[in-house]
C-alpha cells in the first residue's frame, strides 16, 4: 500500500465507491472529503446552509441545504440578509464626512485645528466601537465573527461584510467617496472653513492688547492711523501666519500695507509698505514693532 492513501477512498471490490464531496470557501474549491468528514465539519459550525457543495452525480454546485447533508445541521440557519439591519454600517460609511465637519466645528470654536494624532485616535475609537458592535450583532444572527483587526481597515471590513451577506457593497463604495471628499475638504481647509479660520486669525490680531498699552488693542491702534482699514489673513510659503492691513494714512492719504506675523500667540510687525514701497529704515521699523507688539487673543 502506498503511503498516505486513505482506505475510505478506495472502492471495495465489486462495490460502489464512497461518496466524496467538495465545497467552495472564499471562491476556492476545497476537497475531496468523505461524507462523515463533511458531517463532522457541519457539527463544528464550519458550513452555512447556503454553502455550495458538489459530489459525483450533481450537474452543478448546490446549496448544502438542498442535499442529503441538510438534516445534519444542528443549528438554525443564519438570519436572511434582508432582515439584517444596515443602519450602523451606513453611519460608518459617512463617518469621514461627519468627522471632517466635526473637526471644522472644533477649529472654529477653539480657533485652532484639532491635532492630527488626536483626530486619528478619535476616528479609531469610533470605528472600533462601531465594528465591534456590528460584528456582535452579525454573530447573534448566525454569521461567523469577523476578526477584530478589521477595524484597522474599515473599507475592507465593509466589503467583506457585504460579501458575507451577499449584498451589493454600496455602503463600502460610499465610504470611499466620503473619504475622498473629506480629504479634499481638509486639504483646502474646507475652502469656506478656511475663510472662518482666516477670520479667527484676523480677530486674534485685532483684539490683541498692546504690550506697552494694555488698555488698547492693535485693532483700535490701527483704526487711529488708517482710514477704512482692510484686513486679510493668509498662510505664507514658509508656513507662517500673516495678517495684512491695508488703508489710507490719516491725514496724508498715502496707501499703507502693514503686515503682522503671528508666532506662538505673539504678534509683531513683520513689514510696512507705503505707496507700494517697502520701508527699510531699521530705526523706524524697530519703533513700530515696539509700539504694535501684542499678545494674540483668540475668539472664544
Amino acid at each position: 500500500m502506498e503511503p498516505g492513501v486513505q482506505l475510505e477512498h478506495i472502492p471495495p471490490a465489486g462495490g460502489t465507491p464512497p461518496t466524496v464531496w467538495y465545497y467552495i470557501e472564499n471562491g476556492v474549491r476545497k476537497g475531496p472529503f468523505a461524507t462523515d468528514q463533511m458531517i463532522a465539519m457541519q457539527h463544528a459550525g464550519q458550513f452555512a446552509p447556503d454553502t455550495l457543495v458538489w459530489r459525483q452525480g450533481y450537474p452543478d454546485w448546490r446549496a448544502m441545504s438542498s442535499t442529503e447533508l441538510a438534516p445534519h445541521f444542528t443549528q438554525p440557519p443564519p438570519v436572511h440578509r434582508s432582515q439584517i439591519p444596515n443602519g450602523l454600517v451606513w453611519w460608518m460609511a459617512f463617518i469621514p464626512i461627519i468627522g471632517s465637519f466635526a473637526e471644522f466645528v472644533v477649529q472654529t470654536v477653539q480657533g485652532e485645528p484639532l491635532g492630527g494624532l488626536t483626530a486619528a485616535l478619535l476616528y479609531f475609537l469610533v470605528y472600533t466601537v462601531f465594528v465591534q458592535y456590528d460584528t456582535k450583532q452579525l454573530e447573534k444572527s448566525g454569521y461567523p465573527r469577523a476578526s477584530r483587526w478589521w477595524v484597522l481597515l474599515v473599507p475592507v471590513y465593509l466589503f467583506r461584510r457585504a460579501k458575507k451577506l451577499r449584498q451589493f457593497p454600496l455602503y463600502a463604495i460610499i465610504w470611499f467617496v466620503c473619504f475622498i471628499v473629506a480629504g479634499a475638504m481638509t486639504s483646502d481647509d474646507w475652502s469656506t472653513a478656511g475663510g472662518s479660520s482666516e477670520k479667527s486669525l484676523i480677530q486674534a490680531v485685532q483684539n490683541s492688547t498692546l504690550d506697552d498699552a494694555p488698555e488698547r488693542t492693535i485693532g483700535t491702534a490701527v483704526a487711529g492711523v488708517l482710514a477704512e482699514p482692510r484686513w486679510e489673513a493668509f498662510t505664507g510659503d514658509d508656513g507662517g501666519q500673516y495678517v495684512n492691513v491695508t488703508g489710507s494714512m490719516i491725514p496724508s492719504g498715502e496707501e499703507v500695507v502693514l503686515q503682522f506675523l503671528v508666532e506662538d500667540d505673539e504678534i509683531f510687525v513683520h513689514s510696512l509698505a507705503v505707496n507700494g514701497w517697502f520701508v527699510k529704515d531699521e530705526d523706524l521699523m524697530a519703533e513700530l514693532r515696539s509700539l504694535l507688539r501684542g499678545k494674540a487673543r483668540w475668539a472664544a
